[in-house]
């Protein structure tokens, strides 16, 4: 079994099997995270099958709109995100730091942080 080890947490890749077989591919419209702002969504490691991705953002600071696949999620601090898709009216949601979900894919969202701190989580997900 191989472990990835990042700076926040460990994980194994039988935590994130559910997601190889539930990935969606990208929309051609909408880029993957890492290509749309790099400077918030960071590759912390990947092989042929999973990709882990550190997400770092300002207080304040909103992404460009990208597409994700279906992923496990971990808050590494408190978040107070905006969530913008252009088929649904925005949301609003708070994570705790600790606090892990699984996410649906989506196919064109911008993420805004708009709390008074930094909003760091790591996202799982298949290729």
């Amino acid at each position: 079994m191989q472990t990835f080890t990042g700076r926040f947490i460990n994980v194994t890749l039988s935590t994130v099997t559910l997601l190889g077989a539930t990935g969606m591919a990208l929309a051609e419209s909408s880029p993957p995270s890492f290509i749309a702002s790099p400077e918030i969504f960071k590759v912390i490691s990947e092989n042929e099958r999973y990709r882990i991705i550190e997400v770092t953002l300002n207080a304040g600071q909103r992404s460009q709109v990208y597409a994700a696949p279906m992923r496990g999620v971990y808050f590494v601090t408190d978040c107070a995100l905006l969530r913008h898709q252009p088929d649904i009216k925005s949301r609003e949601s708070f994570d705790a730091a600790g606090r892990a979900a699984v996410k649906d894919a989506i196919s064109s969202q911008s993420t805004e942080n708009v709390g008074k701190s930094i909003c760091k989580f790591v996202t799982f997900e298949s290729k």
